[in-house]
């Protein structure tokens, strides 16, 4: 059996991506499961490399139609996110929205 080594993009399989809505549902998830996203935010960067890791595949940004890391995160998490550092356009600081971080969702604590 062939192995795949999970964590560097470059060795991760390329497959079709996921449809945006599936991409959006696993990213707010994986947001969700991090503490520090209710406070001071997790970095792009690091929530992408959970979702490589999570998933087995790479996150194609451009396959969704985004032209950078802040654009995808503005239009996959809209629904929870909050923009804690937008500067770094390749590597934006993310966090929930308040009310989503307040809200009891089933599986977490």
């Amino acid at each position: 059996p062939r192995q795949v080594r999970i964590g560097r993009n470059s060795n991760l399989p390329g497959g079709p991506q996921p449809a945006a809505s599936v991409v959006a549902q696993r990213l707010c998830d994986l947001l969700l499961a991090f503490p520090a996203a209710a406070v001071g935010g997790v970095q792009w960067q690091v929530l992408v490399r959970k979702y490589e890791e999570r998933f087995g595949s790479r996150l194609d940004i451009a396959a969704l139609g985004h032209s950078s890391p802040l654009a995808a995160a503005t239009a996959l998490l809209w629904e929870v996110l909050r923009l804690v550092d937008s500067e770094d356009t390749d590597n934006p600081v993310l966090a929930i929205e308040d009310a989503v971080a307040l809200t009891p969702q089933p599986g977490q604590l």
